[in-house]
């Protein structure tokens, strides 16, 4: 008996405990959240949630608009965190596009704390990273979590950046030369939305028609689905580059590891004003475009290839190739065209970045720079194999939050440990003076 009651007591002791252990833990964690929430906003990072699940499995949920690369974004998040949760055992990032989850970074927390003290490599790090369109499959603890804030909804950015077009060694004309000044804004009014606007001033025209005035040169609605099964639906609508107008819809899903993917997209658009902006021989009456696309990704080198097969904007149907090989943030691709109107068209694209890597604070209204200089080389004067550039910048993130960028860019996780440790809560003022806090 007396042992019975030994049992029932010390249940009923460590029963008790543990309630005010795990009181205590949730007032304690959701202090945490708070501290981590207001770096986080100072930071410039938007839509935050922070979630605790099982096993000591922190959760947290931002969206990055400010630092031009996804790594340093992504750094910083990590490197708050490993100081603001120390009792947590893994961490999952989920990076946001257009207030949507995009994907779930896995990455213990032992293992960062011991990149951070230089005890694990770089490349060691990365391999312990776990990357994927898919979530873990693990829910929430009720009473550690916080509410969504600092919401994206409503905030307009405003970029300035030149336009310019290039061909040389062509068989009428060696070289053609455009210059114009873009002037973007971008919105987003709901979640997975966003709408896009470009005014185009130009300044000097050597292509087929000659410009001189100011004109808009597009204003589109796009909207952004994720769908289950790694499968993601793109839909959109307005007025295009080149003075296109009508719809496009496009549909992708991800397998093996989310190295491959294939799409399928239908444009329908008025297109007979191509003629004024494309050197074209013969007028275009194309009005419905059709392609399926396979991509694959080959990370160790960080490279990609495409294949597309179907009937483009301007009414050819046939084979595109391309390929993209990215050195750290500049990136190099090339392009080959088969179709039943030309036999073999070769062309090129060089994408660098623009040397502002940090954008001002989101507010109601900011203005901006462009991420990116691109610049697309077709070598004879035809466009055949020409697909419309709707805006969509879901590639782009995705593409940076592949364990071949992060390990090409590992630097920027240097970069965020020396933001962090300026910022840190010894050195709070430096950064919340920031925001006014």
């Amino acid at each position: 008996m007396r042992k019975l009651s030994i049992f029932i007591w010390g249940s009923l002791f460590l029963f008790l405990t543990t309630r005010v252990a795990g009181q205590q833990s949730t007032a304690d964690f959701n202090a945490s959240i708070a501290i981590f929430q207001d770096y986080l906003i100072a930071a410039g990072l938007e839509n935050l949630e922070i979630k605790l699940a099982p096993k000591q499995t922190v959760w947290i949920t931002y969206e990055n608009r400010r630092f031009r690369n996804e790594v340093k974004a992504l750094g910083i998040v990590l490197n708050f965190a490993d100081r603001c949760f120390s009792s947590a055992q893994k961490f999952v990032i989920v990076p946001k596009y257009r207030n949507v989850p995009m994907k779930y970074i896995s990455v213990d927390q032992g293992r960062f704390n011991q990149f951070i003290h230089k005890k694990i490599t770089p490349a060691e790090l990365v391999a312990q990273l776990k990357i994927s369109f898919q979530p873990p499959q693990q829910k929430s603890l009720p009473g550690y979590h916080s509410a969504e804030i600092n919401s994206s909804l409503l905030r307009f950015d405003f970029a300035f950046s030149p336009g310019w077009k290039a061909q040389f060694a062509r068989p009428n004309d060696p070289a053609q030369l455009q210059f114009n000044l873009l002037a973007d804004f971008v919105v987003m009014p709901m979640r997975g939305m966003q709408i896009n606007g470009q005014f185009v001033v130009p300044f000097y025209n050597e292509f087929q028609r000659q410009e001189g005035r100011s004109r808009l040169g597009q204003v589109h609605i796009n909207q952004f689905f994720r769908m289950s099964h790694r499968t993601f639906l793109l839909l959109s609508g307005g007025i295009f580059e080149y003075d296109c107008y009508g719809f496009s819809s496009q549909i992708r899903q991800y397998f093996l590891h989310d190295r491959l993917s294939f799409s399928a997209r239908l444009d329908y658009l008025q297109t007979q004003n191509l003629n004024r902006w494309l050197p074209l021989n013969s007028p275009c009456q194309n009005n419905l475009s059709y392609l399926l696309q396979a991509d694959y990704r080959f990370d160790p080198i960080d490279f990609k290839t495409r294949i597309t097969w179907g009937r483009y904007v301007l009414g050819d149907e046939g084979w595109r190739i391309d390929i993209l090989r990215k050195f750290k943030e500049v990136e190099l691709g090339f392009m080959g065209v088969w179709s039943k109107t030309l036999e073999f068209l070769t062309g090129m694209t060089v994408r660098i970045p623009f040397p502002i890597s940090k954008q001002a604070h989101p507010g109601r209204i900011r203005l901006c720079t462009p991420k990116f200089v691109s610049w697309n080389y077709r070598y004879v004067p035809c466009f055949d194999g020409f697909i419309l550039d709707t805006g969509e910048a879901f590639d782009e993130m995705a593409d940076q939050l592949t364990q071949g960028f992060i390990r090409a860019n590992i630097k920027q996780f240097q970069s965020a440990l020396r933001y962090v440790r300026l910022n840190e809560p010894g050195s709070s003022k430096k950064l919340l003076a920031e925001r006014g806090k």
